[in-house]
């Protein structure tokens, strides 16, 4: 599913406009990229948390030279789903 395809879902089941919807989901994001950002966690209760990480560098060879070469990624964004949404998507039932 995409962006699109979730607002028309979401607009269709709350009786919103598309560009309603689409204004909540993108301010939606937003908010949770600019908590991310000061690195704070995004917590949504019986969905999961995101949060950033960091990574310390690593090393890989270059593919067609075989030089080894430094991969830097400072963080990384993890996403751990909740154990109510890991029960629902193995067939489990929202209490």
């Amino acid at each position: 599913m995409n962006k699109l395809e979730l607002v028309d879902k979401i607009s269709q089941k709350l009786s919103l406009t598309k560009k309603d919807c689409r204004l909540v989901i993108d301010e939606f994001l937003d908010e949770i990229i600019s908590t991310l950002q000061n690195g704070k966690k995004v917590v949504l209760s019986n969905f999961g948390v995101f949060e950033v990480r960091k990574v310390d560098v690593y090393e890989r060879f270059h593919p067609q030279t075989g030089e080894r070469i430094k991969i830097k990624y400072p963080t990384r964004i993890v996403f751990r789903p909740s154990k109510t949404f890991k029960q629902i998507l193995n067939g489990g039932t929202y209490e």
